[in-house]
Order: C-alpha cells, then sequence, then structure tokens
C-alpha cells in the first residue's frame, strides 16, 4: 500500500509542478501580451482557474499525506500522546469522509456537464469538474493510508513527540 500511495504521490505531485508552471506561463504570457502589444487572450482567465482548481484539490490530498493541513496545535500540545492520536485518527476520518463526499458529488457532476463548454476554451466542463472525483480519490487514498499505517508516517511520527522532547529522538 506505502509503495501504491507513494508512486500516486509523486504523479501527483508532477502533475501539481505541470499545473503551476503552465498556469504561471499562461498568465505571464497574458500580462506582456496585454501590455505589450495591446491584446488579452480571451481564454488565458479562464485557463488559469481551471488549473488553480487542479492544483488546489490534488495539493489538499498531498498536504492529507504530509500531515500539513491546518491543525490546533496548541492542543495537540496540551494532550497526551494517546489523546493526540485520537484526534490525528479522527481528523483522517473527516478527510476520508470528504474526500468520499467528493468522489460521490463529482461522478454526480461529470455527466451533467459533459455537455455544457466552458466559455472561453470551449472544452467540455466535464473536464474540469473531474478534478473532483481526482482529488477526492487522492484523498481518500492517503487517509487511508493514513488510518492503516496506525499514523506510522515518519512526518507524522515525529510531530506526535512531545515539543519538549531532544532533537536526537526526531
Amino acid at each position: 500500500m506505502r509503495l501504491i500511495c507513494q508512486t500516486v504521490y509523486r504523479l501527483a505531485l508532477a502533475l501539481g509542478v505541470v499545473l503551476l508552471v503552465c498556469m504561471t506561463a499562461v498568465v505571464c504570457l497574458n500580462i506582456v501580451s496585454r501590455y505589450c502589444f495591446g491584446y488579452s487572450f480571451s481564454w488565458s482567465e479562464e485557463a488559469a482557474r481551471y488549473m488553480m482548481v487542479w492544483m488546489t484539490l490534488i495539493g489538499a490530498a498531498m498536504a492529507i499525506r504530509k500531515w500539513s493541513h491546518f491543525r490546533l496545535e496548541f492542543v495537540e500540545h496540551k494532550v497526551s500522546g494517546r489523546t493526540r492520536l485520537v484526534l490525528r485518527r479522527i481528523a483522517l476520518i473527516v478527510a476520508l469522509a470528504i474526500g468520499l463526499l467528493l468522489v460521490w458529488q463529482g461522478l454526480v457532476w461529470l455527466p451533467l456537464t459533459n455537455h455544457q463548454l466552458a466559455t472561453a476554451l470551449q472544452l467540455p466542463m466535464s473536464w474540469f469538474y473531474a478534478a473532483l472525483p481526482v482529488g477526492g480519490t487522492l484523498i481518500v487514498l492517503f487517509s487511508f493510508e493514513g488510518l492503516l499505517d496506525g499514523l506510522g508516517h515518519q512526518t507524522l511520527r515525529c510531530s506526535l513527540e512531545r515539543p519538549s522532547s531532544s532533537p536526537s529522538s526526531h
């Protein structure tokens, strides 16, 4: 399971980097075109927006695997290790439920949006709505991995220790 998740994580990271580079290039191209040539591409803002949606959902899933989502650390530092572990499992279960919701609703919306075209890009809107089930699947996968591992990721193991623990234990 870990090897599968690691491979999927690397693919998600590569896709996220490609989307970031493409989005930056599209926005920069439009800025240069607008200010140097007085022409703005009609599709650039729409393309950047949809790339941002895909990046956000992929990044949210990646953050679950690395345990880098927003959390109340001050509460974590006040509770025992066992309570901290229970809180983290609850967080992973909530993330799993949200991922399942994204998959379910994404699959509901895909057929409804397949015949609609994006205004400027003239591509089926289902291509953009596909970010929901894809991102949701990644969230489910990484949440499930965290639950199966018993929060065994190295980054999670380190953060389970109290802040006052010695640096050599990290």
